[in-house]
């Protein structure tokens, strides 16, 4: 268990006097005061009322004073005692110590600095999930559109067999190959690199499977040979078949778009979740916010500001900072619409960063 010692400074005689003598100046000035107060009370005793007026003057200049016997003794106390000891932690106060600012000044540099790097790392990580997701995606709706485009030649050949009721479809399936393989998918979108380098951007775009679409091409000449096997049957009731075959195309191409819209709203959320990046543990960003300045001088300016309190007094007056409202001023009602994020026109607004 350890034991705390208190050092108590010596006092000199000098001193000791001057305490012995503050204390009997105390005694004498309670002693003078309780007298005052009795000499009060006094004075208002069984007085008639005719009388009151002189009463109640008598006792206020009494009281007085009163209050200038206590002032007499309290003002050299303040002086000579409270004044000089106050000195130290007015010196240190951290409102007004060049140190202090200094070093908050340097904390505040060093928090912004952290601040602006990991907003650095965020804007990268963000831009390189976006690279990424965009090709994928795009890779996704030119696919789909390429399916769709050989979708389309399947499906208008095989209608206008039906329509005119070709016998021997075999030289309208070639004539469909060749349009198929005529067909070339479409580029992607560019993207806007802001932080990527060209470097890395060319790295991240190898690294993303490219579409196959040679595959792509090989599934809808299979399914071109599929579909024209039921020809003859479809033949004989070619209206029917027709009307069917529109249908069941409008259906495959909904279906496929839905499909894709799902993929890309997916690879989007994952990106996201991909480029956040964790701040370093102590990590303490820095807070930046614009605040009314307050013009004392301006009639003008307190009317504004006033009218955007009222105007919008169902959003601003839970976000008061008063004890009692009968005590809002000009400049609670201006921090109010600073909270709100209200704009208040006609004003100057100045930065704050904390």
């Amino acid at each position: 268990m350890s034991t705390e010692l208190t050092i108590i400074p010596e006092v000199n005689e000098k001193q000791a006097k001057a305490w012995l003598t503050l204390a009997a100046t105390k005694n004498n000035v309670t002693q003078d005061l309780a007298g005052r107060e009795m000499t009060l009370q006094a004075i208002l005793l069984n007085k008639p009322n005719d009388k009151l007026a002189e009463v109640l003057a008598e006792y206020r200049k009494q009281w007085t004073e009163m209050s200038e016997a206590r002032k007499a003794f309290t003002s050299v106390v303040t002086a000579k005692l409270i004044e000089p000891m106050m000195e130290y932690e007015k010196r240190a106060d951290p409102k007004t110590n060049a140190a202090y600012i200094a070093a908050s000044t340097r904390e505040l540099d060093h928090r912004k600095e952290a601040t602006r790097k990991l907003e650095a790392q965020q804007a990268l990580a963000t831009e390189t999930a976006n690279f990424k997701t965009h090709f994928v995606n795009e890779y996704l709706r030119i696919m789909a559109s390429y399916r769709a485009d050989l979708a389309a030649i399947i499906t208008q050949v095989y209608t206008d067999c039906l329509t005119v009721k070709t016998p021997d479809p075999t030289n309208a399936i070639a004539v469909a190959v060749s349009a198929m393989d005529a067909v070339k998918p479409k580029n992607p979108a560019n993207f806007v690199r802001i932080n990527l380098t060209t470097q890395r951007a060319t790295e991240l775009f190898t690294a993303i499977p490219q579409p196959d679409y040679s595959g792509a091409l090989s599934e809808a000449k299979l399914a071109l040979t599929t579909k024209f096997e039921l020809y003859q049957h479809d033949l004989a009731n070619a209206e029917a078949a027709i009307e069917s075959n529109k249908q069941q195309a409008a259906i495959a191409t909904a279906n496929a778009d839905q499909d894709i819209k799902a993929q890309q709203a997916t690879n989007t959320l994952f990106a996201a979740a991909q480029a956040f990046v964790m701040p370093e543990p102590g990590f303490k960003g820095f807070t930046e916010r614009n605040r009314i300045i307050i013009r004392d001088e301006s009639q003008e300016w307190v009317a504004r500001i006033m009218a955007a309190f009222l105007a919008n007094l169902s959003t601003v007056f839970p976000l008061l900072r008063v004890k009692k409202y009968s005590a809002l001023n000009i400049k609670q009602m201006a921090e109010a619409c600073d909270t709100a994020g209200i704009k208040v026109e006609g004003v100057d607004y100045e930065t704050i960063e904390k």
